[in-house]
């Protein structure tokens, strides 16, 4: 009997032990900077496009977000996968949990009940299982019987994934038990509570979902991460991990630091019906993306690290000081620096 490892409840640590493990092969396939920046990142920018045309702001929106931090993610995605791999770490997820929501957007996956991380396809699953015949339930979220049901194979279970405790309550009755929970997370028995359903609005149902969110060590990763978010219970924001570039270097001649693109609008723009060219600054790595004057995306096309001022004025059309004062602003960003 050749057994396969199901993705588990959440996106793991390690590196194998010679068996198949689809978690694993999901991460370490997925996880990189070659598929964010190549077929993902043009699978958002197809979706961007449809869902302008058939009139989508929310979605559209949605997409651009993705579109944009998937330059920052490229940049930062194998660092993390690389740390992630020798234990929880909070950063690390935060910026694996963001990948793993581009990377659904951009392939068109849903993402897996216990967090933000892909559900592949079931052609991809059929390729990692090979010739084994079991699949292995280490959690009861691990989607282990639905690939079951899905390729025949024999479900096996073996409750080996060790995971905190997590009290589990529907939303209707998160008022009602309250006390017995918030007792329960104090005394440090559980590190967070799953709500199976959704949460009424009443002012008691409201209350009770803030107290638990103050007592439970892990709610916050929990409910961002899913079970990975137990591991680290610090909860970190993807968007918290990202600053500003440093200032380049001044000069008549200047390179780009990063890529440049003009793009429909903002996200906020987008999500209100808006279009209108915007031009984006855009690093590989932990920078925020920028907006910027199209005009600017164009003089940084023209950037060979040859041109001057003079030379960049003449190949764009535009004033002499028009260019000088781009580049400055644009070198004061950190987007372009002295040759």
């Amino acid at each position: 009997m050749t057994k396969a490892f199901a993705f588990g409840a959440a996106l793991p640590t390690g590196s194998g032990s010679g068996e198949i493990d689809l978690g694993i092969a999901l991460r370490d396939q997925y996880f990189c900077r070659e598929r964010v920046a190549g077929p993902v990142r043009d699978g958002l920018k197809r979706r961007l496009a449809q869902a302008i045309e058939q009139s989508e702001p929310g979605l559209a929106a949605v997409l651009l977000s993705a579109f944009l931090d998937s330059f920052a993610v490229a940049g930062m995605v194998d660092s993390a996968r690389t740390v992630w791999t020798t234990g929880p770490d909070a950063a690390a997820l935060a910026v694996l949990a963001r990948a793993g929501q581009i990377i659904c957007l951009g392939e068109g996956l849903k993402a897996h009940p216990g967090g933000p991380w892909p559900v592949p396809t079931e052609e991809w699953i059929r390729q990692e299982v090979g010739d084994a015949d079991q699949i292995v339930q280490t959690h009861e979220d691990d989607g282990a019987r639905w690939i079951a049901d899905r390729l025949a194979l024999e479900l096996v279970v073996e409750e080996s994934e060790v995971m905190p405790e997590v009290i589990r309550v529907s939303g209707d009755s998160v008022a009602e038990q309250r006390i017995e929970i918030v007792s329960a997370l104090v005394r440090e028995e559980a590190m967070a509570v799953l709500v199976e359903t959704a949460v009424p609005n009443d002012s008691a149902s409201q209350l009770a979902m803030g107290e638990i969110r103050l007592e439970a060590r892990a709610q916050k990763a929990f409910e961002a991460y899913g079970w990975a978010g137990l591991w680290v219970q610090d909860y970190l924001k993807f968007d918290d991990l990202l600053g500003s570039a440093p200032e380049g270097h001044s000069g008549e001649v200047v390179r780009p630091r990063c890529s440049a693109a003009i793009l429909p609008g903002t996200p906020s723009q987008l999500r209100q019906g808006r279009l209108g060219d915007t031009g984006w600054l855009l690093w590989e790595g932990p920078v925020r993306p920028v907006a910027v004057q199209p005009v600017a995306v164009e003089l940084m096309r023209a950037m060979d690290g040859k041109k001057d001022h003079q030379g960049l004025a003449a190949a764009t059309g535009l004033e002499p000081r028009m260019v000088r004062d781009i580049c400055d602003a644009l070198r004061q960003l950190g987007a372009v620096s002295a040759v």
